[in-house]
Protein backbone atom coordinates (compact mmCIF):
# COMPACT_ATOMS: atom_id res chain seq x y z
CA UNK A 1 0.00 0.00 0.00
CA UNK A 2 0.99 3.54 -0.92
CA UNK A 3 0.52 6.96 0.62
CA UNK A 4 1.56 10.21 -0.33
CA UNK A 5 2.16 13.66 -1.97
CA UNK A 6 -1.85 14.98 -3.60
CA UNK A 7 -3.32 12.51 -1.60
CA UNK A 8 -1.44 9.20 -3.75
CA UNK A 9 -3.21 5.91 -2.51
CA UNK A 10 -2.51 3.08 -4.26
CA UNK A 11 -2.52 -0.77 -3.37
CA UNK A 12 -1.93 -3.69 -4.81
CA UNK A 13 -1.94 -7.91 -3.96
CA UNK A 14 -0.61 -11.09 -5.63
CA UNK A 15 -1.63 -13.96 -3.96
CA UNK A 16 -1.55 -17.63 -5.59
CA UNK A 17 -0.82 -20.93 -4.44
CA UNK A 18 -1.93 -24.90 -5.34
CA UNK A 19 -5.21 -26.24 -5.64
CA UNK A 20 -4.04 -29.71 -6.32
CA UNK A 21 -1.24 -31.53 -7.71
CA UNK A 22 -2.28 -31.05 -10.94
CA UNK A 23 -3.78 -27.35 -10.29
CA UNK A 24 -2.78 -24.01 -9.09
CA UNK A 25 -4.25 -19.99 -8.99
CA UNK A 26 -2.96 -16.93 -9.40
CA UNK A 27 -4.79 -13.24 -8.69
CA UNK A 28 -2.92 -9.77 -8.99
CA UNK A 29 -5.11 -6.81 -8.64
CA UNK A 30 -4.43 -3.13 -8.02
CA UNK A 31 -6.61 -0.35 -7.01
CA UNK A 32 -5.56 3.72 -7.07
CA UNK A 33 -7.75 6.79 -6.13
CA UNK A 34 -5.54 9.66 -6.35
CA UNK A 35 -5.45 13.79 -7.05
CA UNK A 36 -2.09 15.08 -8.43
CA UNK A 37 0.11 18.40 -8.18
CA UNK A 38 -1.99 20.26 -10.90
CA UNK A 39 -5.06 22.02 -9.96
CA UNK A 40 -8.45 19.86 -10.66
CA UNK A 41 -6.46 16.56 -11.40
CA UNK A 42 -8.34 13.50 -10.04
CA UNK A 43 -7.77 9.78 -11.29
CA UNK A 44 -9.35 6.35 -10.24
CA UNK A 45 -8.10 3.08 -11.53
CA UNK A 46 -8.79 -0.49 -11.13
CA UNK A 47 -7.18 -3.34 -12.84
CA UNK A 48 -7.82 -7.34 -11.43
CA UNK A 49 -6.03 -10.67 -13.04
CA UNK A 50 -7.15 -14.05 -11.98
CA UNK A 51 -4.77 -16.84 -13.74
CA UNK A 52 -5.89 -20.32 -13.84
CA UNK A 53 -2.79 -22.77 -14.35
CA UNK A 54 -3.24 -26.99 -15.23
CA UNK A 55 -1.09 -30.07 -15.48
CA UNK A 56 -2.85 -32.28 -18.00
CA UNK A 57 0.31 -34.32 -18.27
CA UNK A 58 3.81 -34.90 -17.28
CA UNK A 59 4.59 -32.48 -20.50
CA UNK A 60 1.72 -30.33 -21.07
CA UNK A 61 0.71 -27.36 -19.26
CA UNK A 62 -2.56 -24.88 -19.60
CA UNK A 63 -3.07 -21.19 -18.83
CA UNK A 64 -6.02 -19.51 -19.00
CA UNK A 65 -6.69 -15.95 -17.78
CA UNK A 66 -9.05 -12.89 -17.66
CA UNK A 67 -7.93 -9.11 -17.26
CA UNK A 68 -10.20 -6.21 -16.42
CA UNK A 69 -8.65 -2.70 -16.06
CA UNK A 70 -10.35 0.80 -15.83
CA UNK A 71 -8.89 4.15 -15.97
CA UNK A 72 -10.67 7.19 -15.34
CA UNK A 73 -8.79 10.25 -15.26
CA UNK A 74 -8.70 14.15 -15.62
CA UNK A 75 -7.60 14.72 -19.13
CA UNK A 76 -4.41 17.57 -19.04
CA UNK A 77 -2.60 18.60 -21.75
CA UNK A 78 -0.17 20.93 -19.79
CA UNK A 79 0.62 24.66 -20.69
CA UNK A 80 1.07 26.77 -23.82
CA UNK A 81 4.79 27.82 -25.08
CA UNK A 82 5.32 31.80 -25.29
CA UNK A 83 8.41 33.25 -27.49
CA UNK A 84 9.66 29.85 -28.65
CA UNK A 85 9.59 28.21 -25.19
CA UNK A 86 7.62 27.02 -22.73
CA UNK A 87 5.13 29.76 -20.59
CA UNK A 88 6.22 30.20 -17.03
CA UNK A 89 3.65 30.54 -14.52
CA UNK A 90 2.37 28.59 -11.44
CA UNK A 91 2.67 24.93 -12.83
CA UNK A 92 -0.40 24.14 -10.89
CA UNK A 93 -2.58 26.15 -13.39
CA UNK A 94 -4.92 24.15 -15.54
CA UNK A 95 -5.95 25.45 -19.13
CA UNK A 96 -9.13 24.70 -20.39
CA UNK A 97 -12.48 23.76 -18.07
CA UNK A 98 -11.50 20.38 -16.06
CA UNK A 99 -15.15 19.47 -15.51
CA UNK A 100 -14.81 18.65 -19.74
CA UNK A 101 -11.76 17.25 -19.81
CA UNK A 102 -11.89 13.38 -18.72
CA UNK A 103 -10.62 9.93 -19.83
CA UNK A 104 -12.81 7.07 -19.28
CA UNK A 105 -10.71 3.35 -19.92
CA UNK A 106 -12.17 -0.42 -19.72
CA UNK A 107 -10.53 -2.78 -20.86
CA UNK A 108 -10.95 -6.82 -20.94
CA UNK A 109 -8.43 -9.09 -22.06
CA UNK A 110 -8.91 -13.09 -22.19
CA UNK A 111 -6.43 -15.53 -22.90
CA UNK A 112 -5.21 -19.18 -22.90
CA UNK A 113 -1.57 -20.82 -23.66
CA UNK A 114 -0.92 -24.00 -23.88
CA UNK A 115 2.16 -25.43 -24.08
CA UNK A 116 3.57 -28.92 -24.53
CA UNK A 117 7.50 -30.45 -24.41
CA UNK A 118 7.69 -32.87 -26.53
CA UNK A 119 11.30 -33.60 -25.17
CA UNK A 120 13.29 -31.83 -23.52
CA UNK A 121 14.97 -30.06 -26.34
CA UNK A 122 11.64 -29.93 -28.74
CA UNK A 123 8.61 -27.85 -27.38
CA UNK A 124 5.83 -26.24 -28.76
CA UNK A 125 3.52 -22.85 -27.42
CA UNK A 126 0.15 -21.51 -28.63
CA UNK A 127 -1.63 -18.43 -27.27
CA UNK A 128 -4.88 -17.19 -28.22
CA UNK A 129 -5.90 -13.75 -26.62
CA UNK A 130 -9.04 -11.64 -26.93
CA UNK A 131 -9.24 -8.00 -26.15
CA UNK A 132 -11.89 -5.27 -26.04
CA UNK A 133 -11.36 -1.90 -25.35
CA UNK A 134 -13.64 1.02 -24.99
CA UNK A 135 -12.09 4.38 -24.67
CA UNK A 136 -13.67 8.37 -24.27
CA UNK A 137 -11.33 10.77 -23.90
CA UNK A 138 -12.72 14.46 -23.84
CA UNK A 139 -10.18 17.70 -23.60
CA UNK A 140 -9.99 21.12 -23.52
CA UNK A 141 -6.78 22.22 -23.75
CA UNK A 142 -4.33 25.36 -24.91
CA UNK A 143 -4.60 25.76 -28.73
CA UNK A 144 -2.33 29.01 -29.55
CA UNK A 145 0.67 30.30 -28.13
CA UNK A 146 0.56 33.16 -25.30
CA UNK A 147 -0.09 36.52 -27.29
CA UNK A 148 1.68 39.68 -26.96
CA UNK A 149 -1.55 40.63 -24.89
CA UNK A 150 -1.32 37.67 -22.28
CA UNK A 151 -3.88 35.95 -24.19
CA UNK A 152 -4.25 32.22 -24.96
CA UNK A 153 -6.77 30.47 -26.98
CA UNK A 154 -8.70 27.27 -25.48
CA UNK A 155 -9.94 24.59 -28.22
CA UNK A 156 -11.19 20.87 -27.62
CA UNK A 157 -12.41 17.85 -28.96
CA UNK A 158 -14.35 14.48 -27.70
CA UNK A 159 -12.76 10.94 -29.05
CA UNK A 160 -14.37 7.88 -28.62
CA UNK A 161 -12.89 4.83 -29.49
CA UNK A 162 -13.74 1.38 -29.21
CA UNK A 163 -11.69 -1.94 -30.70
CA UNK A 164 -11.61 -5.68 -30.63
CA UNK A 165 -8.23 -8.01 -31.39
CA UNK A 166 -8.00 -11.81 -31.42
CA UNK A 167 -4.24 -12.50 -31.56
CA UNK A 168 -3.21 -16.03 -32.01
CA UNK A 169 0.53 -17.35 -31.85
CA UNK A 170 2.04 -20.80 -32.47
CA UNK A 171 6.30 -21.09 -31.65
CA UNK A 172 7.60 -24.22 -32.12
CA UNK A 173 11.23 -24.35 -30.19
CA UNK A 174 14.11 -26.93 -30.91
CA UNK A 175 17.51 -27.60 -29.91
CA UNK A 176 19.77 -30.11 -31.70
CA UNK A 177 23.52 -30.60 -31.77
CA UNK A 178 25.05 -31.77 -35.07
CA UNK A 179 28.46 -32.42 -33.88
CA UNK A 180 31.17 -31.55 -30.99
CA UNK A 181 30.94 -27.81 -29.69
CA UNK A 182 27.69 -27.02 -32.89
CA UNK A 183 24.60 -26.25 -31.50
CA UNK A 184 21.10 -24.93 -33.28
CA UNK A 185 18.34 -23.46 -31.11
CA UNK A 186 15.68 -23.00 -34.08
CA UNK A 187 12.51 -20.97 -33.52
CA UNK A 188 9.40 -21.08 -35.93
CA UNK A 189 6.40 -19.86 -35.23
CA UNK A 190 2.94 -18.30 -36.98
CA UNK A 191 0.97 -15.19 -36.01
CA UNK A 192 -2.57 -14.16 -36.99
CA UNK A 193 -4.56 -11.13 -36.00
CA UNK A 194 -8.07 -9.61 -36.86
CA UNK A 195 -8.67 -6.04 -35.67
CA UNK A 196 -11.91 -3.84 -35.69
CA UNK A 197 -12.05 -0.13 -34.48
CA UNK A 198 -14.28 1.94 -34.72
CA UNK A 199 -13.74 6.09 -33.78
CA UNK A 200 -15.63 9.41 -33.43
CA UNK A 201 -14.37 12.40 -32.63
CA UNK A 202 -16.56 15.96 -32.13
CA UNK A 203 -14.74 19.11 -31.73
CA UNK A 204 -16.18 21.31 -29.17
CA UNK A 205 -18.06 24.74 -29.05
CA UNK A 206 -17.85 26.93 -26.61
CA UNK A 207 -20.55 29.09 -24.20
CA UNK A 208 -23.82 27.80 -26.95
CA UNK A 209 -24.33 24.73 -28.61
CA UNK A 210 -23.67 26.87 -32.18
CA UNK A 211 -20.98 29.01 -30.56
CA UNK A 212 -17.27 29.34 -31.60
CA UNK A 213 -14.96 26.50 -31.62
CA UNK A 214 -12.45 28.14 -29.34
CA UNK A 215 -12.23 31.03 -26.88
CA UNK A 216 -9.60 33.67 -25.53
CA UNK A 217 -9.04 33.63 -22.22
CA UNK A 218 -5.87 35.39 -20.06
CA UNK A 219 -2.66 33.53 -19.72
CA UNK A 220 -3.28 35.31 -16.00
CA UNK A 221 -6.71 32.96 -15.50
CA UNK A 222 -6.79 30.32 -18.00
CA UNK A 223 -8.98 28.17 -16.30
CA UNK A 224 -12.77 28.61 -17.43
CA UNK A 225 -15.81 26.59 -16.48
CA UNK A 226 -18.21 27.89 -18.82
CA UNK A 227 -20.42 25.16 -20.55
CA UNK A 228 -18.83 23.39 -23.58
CA UNK A 229 -20.66 21.33 -25.95
CA UNK A 230 -19.08 18.40 -28.16
CA UNK A 231 -20.94 18.55 -31.23
CA UNK A 232 -18.95 19.42 -34.19
CA UNK A 233 -18.54 16.30 -36.04
CA UNK A 234 -15.07 15.72 -37.42
CA UNK A 235 -15.03 12.23 -38.34
CA UNK A 236 -16.49 9.00 -38.18
CA UNK A 237 -14.07 6.18 -38.71
CA UNK A 238 -13.88 2.36 -38.93
CA UNK A 239 -10.64 0.14 -39.91
CA UNK A 240 -10.41 -3.39 -40.29
CA UNK A 241 -7.14 -5.50 -39.82
CA UNK A 242 -5.93 -8.73 -40.72
CA UNK A 243 -2.16 -9.76 -40.70
CA UNK A 244 -0.83 -13.47 -41.20
CA UNK A 245 2.77 -14.17 -40.20
CA UNK A 246 5.07 -16.40 -40.36
CA UNK A 247 8.76 -16.62 -39.24
CA UNK A 248 11.87 -18.76 -38.41
CA UNK A 249 15.20 -18.39 -36.68
CA UNK A 250 18.38 -20.48 -36.20
CA UNK A 251 20.67 -19.40 -33.24
CA UNK A 252 23.82 -21.75 -33.98
CA UNK A 253 26.64 -21.79 -31.37
CA UNK A 254 29.78 -22.86 -33.59
CA UNK A 255 31.95 -23.00 -30.33
CA UNK A 256 31.99 -21.41 -27.29
CA UNK A 257 33.44 -18.44 -28.58
CA UNK A 258 30.95 -17.72 -31.63
CA UNK A 259 27.00 -17.52 -32.34
CA UNK A 260 25.30 -17.03 -35.10
CA UNK A 261 22.13 -15.35 -35.15
CA UNK A 262 19.99 -15.54 -38.48
CA UNK A 263 16.23 -15.14 -39.61
CA UNK A 264 13.63 -14.27 -41.50
CA UNK A 265 9.87 -12.98 -41.15
CA UNK A 266 6.87 -12.77 -43.65
CA UNK A 267 3.91 -10.64 -42.87
CA UNK A 268 0.95 -10.24 -45.01
CA UNK A 269 -1.14 -7.13 -43.86
CA UNK A 270 -4.92 -6.30 -45.02
CA UNK A 271 -6.61 -3.60 -44.08
CA UNK A 272 -9.43 -1.64 -44.72
CA UNK A 273 -10.86 1.95 -43.88
CA UNK A 274 -14.00 3.89 -44.21
CA UNK A 275 -15.07 7.20 -43.81
CA UNK A 276 -18.77 6.67 -41.98
CA UNK A 277 -19.70 10.82 -42.12
CA UNK A 278 -22.93 12.08 -43.75
CA UNK A 279 -21.67 12.39 -47.78
CA UNK A 280 -18.02 10.33 -47.43
CA UNK A 281 -20.18 7.46 -47.93
CA UNK A 282 -17.23 6.70 -51.36
CA UNK A 283 -14.31 7.54 -49.13
CA UNK A 284 -13.26 4.16 -48.31
CA UNK A 285 -9.53 2.70 -48.93
CA UNK A 286 -7.71 -0.58 -48.65
CA UNK A 287 -4.17 -1.97 -48.94
CA UNK A 288 -2.72 -5.19 -48.73
CA UNK A 289 1.00 -5.40 -48.72
CA UNK A 290 3.38 -8.52 -48.47
CA UNK A 291 7.00 -7.78 -46.75
CA UNK A 292 9.69 -9.48 -46.14
CA UNK A 293 11.40 -9.15 -42.50
CA UNK A 294 15.50 -10.58 -41.85
CA UNK A 295 17.60 -10.48 -39.20
CA UNK A 296 21.09 -11.45 -38.49
CA UNK A 297 23.58 -11.49 -36.57
CA UNK A 298 27.27 -12.29 -35.13
CA UNK A 299 28.18 -13.00 -31.21
CA UNK A 300 31.60 -12.98 -30.58
CA UNK A 301 32.83 -14.54 -27.07
CA UNK A 302 36.86 -14.36 -26.39
CA UNK A 303 36.22 -14.97 -22.54
CA UNK A 304 33.24 -16.17 -20.24
CA UNK A 305 33.06 -12.24 -19.05
CA UNK A 306 32.93 -10.48 -22.75
CA UNK A 307 30.61 -10.92 -25.63
CA UNK A 308 30.82 -8.18 -28.94
CA UNK A 309 27.85 -8.61 -31.19
CA UNK A 310 26.80 -7.10 -34.45
CA UNK A 311 23.68 -7.15 -35.65
CA UNK A 312 21.10 -6.04 -38.47
CA UNK A 313 17.20 -6.02 -38.43
CA UNK A 314 14.28 -5.21 -40.51
CA UNK A 315 10.59 -5.18 -39.15
CA UNK A 316 7.32 -3.87 -40.69
CA UNK A 317 4.28 -2.20 -38.20
CA UNK A 318 0.72 -1.98 -39.60
CA UNK A 319 -1.31 1.25 -39.89
CA UNK A 320 -3.84 1.28 -37.12
CA UNK A 321 -6.62 2.97 -35.97
CA UNK A 322 -5.09 5.36 -33.30
CA UNK A 323 -2.47 6.69 -36.02
CA UNK A 324 -5.65 8.01 -38.29
CA UNK A 325 -6.46 10.38 -35.09
CA UNK A 326 -3.87 13.10 -36.69
CA UNK A 327 -4.17 11.85 -40.51
CA UNK A 328 -6.29 12.44 -43.14
CA UNK A 329 -6.47 8.87 -44.76
CA UNK A 330 -5.62 7.95 -48.28
CA UNK A 331 -4.13 4.36 -49.56
CA UNK A 332 -0.84 5.99 -49.32
CA UNK A 333 -1.14 6.69 -45.48
CA UNK A 334 -2.07 2.96 -45.14
CA UNK A 335 1.20 2.13 -45.81
CA UNK A 336 3.04 0.08 -42.67
CA UNK A 337 5.90 1.47 -41.02
CA UNK A 338 9.14 0.41 -41.93
CA UNK A 339 12.09 -0.36 -39.36
CA UNK A 340 15.75 -0.79 -40.26
CA UNK A 341 18.17 -1.67 -37.35
CA UNK A 342 22.14 -1.85 -37.28
CA UNK A 343 23.92 -2.16 -34.06
CA UNK A 344 27.39 -3.05 -32.66
CA UNK A 345 27.78 -3.59 -29.28
CA UNK A 346 29.14 -5.27 -25.84
CA UNK A 347 28.65 -6.94 -22.91
CA UNK A 348 31.14 -7.07 -19.80
CA UNK A 349 30.97 -8.90 -16.63
CA UNK A 350 33.19 -6.61 -14.43
CA UNK A 351 31.95 -8.41 -11.14
CA UNK A 352 30.09 -11.36 -10.86
CA UNK A 353 27.21 -9.72 -10.31
CA UNK A 354 28.56 -6.37 -12.45
CA UNK A 355 27.02 -6.29 -15.77
CA UNK A 356 28.54 -3.12 -18.45
CA UNK A 357 27.31 -3.07 -21.64
CA UNK A 358 27.18 -0.70 -24.48
CA UNK A 359 25.94 0.06 -28.18
CA UNK A 360 25.75 1.38 -31.38
CA UNK A 361 22.97 1.70 -33.37
CA UNK A 362 21.32 3.70 -36.56
CA UNK A 363 17.50 3.17 -37.04
CA UNK A 364 16.22 4.00 -40.01
CA UNK A 365 11.76 4.47 -40.02
CA UNK A 366 9.51 5.19 -42.69
CA UNK A 367 6.19 6.29 -42.53
CA UNK A 368 6.43 7.38 -38.96
CA UNK A 369 4.02 9.40 -37.89
CA UNK A 370 4.57 12.46 -35.09
CA UNK A 371 2.30 15.26 -34.03
CA UNK A 372 2.37 18.50 -35.89
CA UNK A 373 -0.33 20.53 -33.80
CA UNK A 374 -3.52 19.34 -31.70
CA UNK A 375 -5.67 18.43 -34.02
CA UNK A 376 -3.12 17.11 -36.87
CA UNK A 377 0.02 15.02 -37.24
CA UNK A 378 2.09 14.56 -40.04
CA UNK A 379 3.47 10.97 -41.93
CA UNK A 380 7.01 12.17 -42.87
CA UNK A 381 9.07 10.24 -45.53
CA UNK A 382 11.91 8.81 -43.48
CA UNK A 383 13.62 9.36 -40.59
CA UNK A 384 17.04 8.49 -38.98
CA UNK A 385 18.08 7.91 -35.49
CA UNK A 386 22.01 7.44 -35.10
CA UNK A 387 23.26 6.82 -31.11
CA UNK A 388 24.94 5.07 -28.55
CA UNK A 389 24.22 3.93 -24.92
CA UNK A 390 26.05 2.65 -21.60
CA UNK A 391 24.93 1.27 -18.85
CA UNK A 392 26.26 -0.41 -15.43
CA UNK A 393 24.02 -2.10 -13.52
CA UNK A 394 24.18 -4.76 -10.40
CA UNK A 395 26.33 -4.66 -6.82
CA UNK A 396 29.65 -3.44 -6.68
CA UNK A 397 29.75 -4.83 -3.29
CA UNK A 398 26.92 -7.23 -1.58
CA UNK A 399 25.85 -4.39 0.29
CA UNK A 400 26.15 -1.46 -2.93
CA UNK A 401 23.53 -1.62 -5.83
CA UNK A 402 24.01 0.42 -8.79
CA UNK A 403 21.94 1.59 -12.29
CA UNK A 404 24.06 3.60 -14.42
CA UNK A 405 22.66 4.61 -18.11
CA UNK A 406 24.09 7.36 -20.46
CA UNK A 407 22.24 7.45 -24.01
CA UNK A 408 23.20 9.86 -26.66
CA UNK A 409 21.12 10.11 -29.63
CA UNK A 410 20.62 12.56 -33.10
CA UNK A 411 16.86 11.48 -34.69
CA UNK A 412 16.28 13.62 -37.81
CA UNK A 413 13.64 14.08 -40.66
CA UNK A 414 15.78 12.69 -43.70
CA UNK A 415 12.84 12.88 -46.23
CA UNK A 416 9.38 13.92 -47.03
CA UNK A 417 7.69 16.32 -44.81
CA UNK A 418 10.15 18.57 -42.39
CA UNK A 419 13.20 17.24 -43.76
CA UNK A 420 15.85 18.27 -41.93
CA UNK A 421 14.38 19.08 -38.78
CA UNK A 422 14.96 17.24 -35.66
CA UNK A 423 12.08 14.42 -34.53
CA UNK A 424 10.14 16.13 -31.69
CA UNK A 425 10.54 14.81 -28.05
CA UNK A 426 13.85 13.13 -28.52
CA UNK A 427 16.66 14.82 -26.26
CA UNK A 428 19.83 14.66 -27.54
CA UNK A 429 21.61 13.06 -24.02
CA UNK A 430 19.83 10.90 -21.16
CA UNK A 431 21.73 10.08 -17.91
CA UNK A 432 20.34 8.39 -14.83
CA UNK A 433 22.49 6.89 -11.77
CA UNK A 434 20.74 4.85 -8.97
CA UNK A 435 22.48 3.92 -5.91
CA UNK A 436 21.57 1.63 -3.20
CA UNK A 437 23.21 1.01 -0.25
CA UNK A 438 22.33 -1.63 2.75
CA UNK A 439 23.76 -0.50 5.95
CA UNK A 440 22.30 -2.96 8.06
CA UNK A 441 19.93 -5.82 7.19
CA UNK A 442 17.05 -3.49 8.79
CA UNK A 443 18.35 -0.09 6.75
CA UNK A 444 18.96 1.02 3.54
CA UNK A 445 19.06 4.56 1.56
CA UNK A 446 19.48 5.40 -2.11
CA UNK A 447 20.25 8.13 -4.14
CA UNK A 448 19.47 8.65 -8.30
CA UNK A 449 19.75 11.60 -10.44
CA UNK A 450 18.10 11.84 -13.47
CA UNK A 451 18.92 14.40 -16.81
CA UNK A 452 17.71 15.26 -19.91
CA UNK A 453 18.87 18.19 -22.46
CA UNK A 454 16.77 19.92 -24.18
CA UNK A 455 14.04 18.43 -26.97
CA UNK A 456 11.70 20.25 -29.45
CA UNK A 457 8.25 19.50 -28.80
CA UNK A 458 6.77 19.74 -32.71
CA UNK A 459 8.33 18.95 -35.84
CA UNK A 460 8.44 22.48 -37.22
CA UNK A 461 11.30 22.57 -34.00
CA UNK A 462 10.10 26.33 -33.46
CA UNK A 463 9.53 25.27 -29.27
CA UNK A 464 12.00 24.16 -27.97
CA UNK A 465 11.72 22.25 -24.13
CA UNK A 466 14.41 22.97 -21.49
CA UNK A 467 16.36 20.46 -20.08
CA UNK A 468 16.11 19.24 -16.28
CA UNK A 469 18.05 17.79 -13.98
CA UNK A 470 16.14 15.98 -11.09
CA UNK A 471 17.75 14.63 -7.71
CA UNK A 472 15.50 11.60 -5.96
CA UNK A 473 16.31 9.95 -2.89
CA UNK A 474 14.50 6.70 -0.71
CA UNK A 475 15.01 5.18 2.72
CA UNK A 476 14.53 1.53 2.70
CA UNK A 477 12.90 -0.65 6.27
CA UNK A 478 13.32 -4.15 6.75
CA UNK A 479 11.20 -5.21 9.72
CA UNK A 480 11.67 -9.08 9.05
CA UNK A 481 10.97 -11.56 6.46
CA UNK A 482 7.62 -10.59 6.32
CA UNK A 483 7.10 -6.47 6.60
CA UNK A 484 9.36 -4.06 4.43
CA UNK A 485 8.89 -0.29 4.21
CA UNK A 486 10.09 2.24 2.55
CA UNK A 487 10.23 6.09 1.37
CA UNK A 488 10.57 7.82 -1.40
CA UNK A 489 11.71 11.32 -2.02
CA UNK A 490 11.04 12.46 -6.06
CA UNK A 491 12.50 15.92 -7.09
CA UNK A 492 14.09 16.79 -3.51
CA UNK A 493 15.34 19.79 -4.82
CA UNK A 494 12.60 21.62 -6.11
CA UNK A 495 13.36 21.71 -9.57
CA UNK A 496 11.59 23.49 -12.07
CA UNK A 497 10.86 21.65 -15.34
CA UNK A 498 9.29 20.26 -18.18
CA UNK A 499 8.88 16.50 -18.63
CA UNK A 500 7.38 15.86 -22.06
CA UNK A 501 4.91 17.38 -24.78
CA UNK A 502 2.49 16.90 -26.98
CA UNK A 503 3.14 19.77 -29.66
CA UNK A 504 4.08 23.14 -29.74
CA UNK A 505 1.50 24.25 -26.72
CA UNK A 506 0.11 20.70 -24.99
CA UNK A 507 3.94 21.28 -22.67
CA UNK A 508 3.71 19.03 -19.17
CA UNK A 509 5.21 20.91 -16.15
CA UNK A 510 7.35 18.34 -13.97
CA UNK A 511 6.43 17.37 -10.32
CA UNK A 512 7.30 19.47 -7.27
CA UNK A 513 8.83 17.68 -4.48
CA UNK A 514 6.96 14.57 -3.75
CA UNK A 515 7.15 12.63 -0.60
CA UNK A 516 5.69 8.66 -0.73
CA UNK A 517 5.56 5.68 1.59
CA UNK A 518 4.72 2.22 0.82
CA UNK A 519 4.45 -0.60 3.71
CA UNK A 520 4.63 -4.26 1.91
CA UNK A 521 4.25 -7.66 3.49
CA UNK A 522 4.87 -10.94 1.93
CA UNK A 523 3.54 -14.68 3.28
Amino acid sequence: ATYGSYDTKRTTIDVGDAISSAAAFRLNAMYEDSEGFRDFFELERFGINPTMGFKLTDQTKLLVSYEFYSDERTVDRGVPSRDGRPSRGDRETFFGNPDDSAADFEGHTAAVTLEHKFTDDVKVRNHTSYMAADKVYANTFASSAVSDAGTVDISGYRDATQRDSIINQTDLTMRFTIAPGIRHTILAGTEFLHQETTNNRDNARFLTADGAGSITVPFANPTLFSDVFYNDIARRRATELDTQSAYVQDQLEISRYVELIGGIRFDRFDIDFEDRRVGHEDDRFSRVDNVWSPRGGVVFKPSEQISIYVSYSKSFLPSAGDQFNVLDVTAETLEPQEFENRELGFKAELLPRLLFTGALFQLDRTNQVVASGPFAGTQVGETRTEGGELSLTGYITDQWEISAGFGHQIALVTEGDGAGSEVPWVPHNTFSLWNRYQFTPMWGAGIGVLHRTDFYAALNNEVQVPGYTRVDAALFFNLNDQWKAQLNVENILGEDYFVSAHNNNNIMPGAPTSVYLTVGAQF
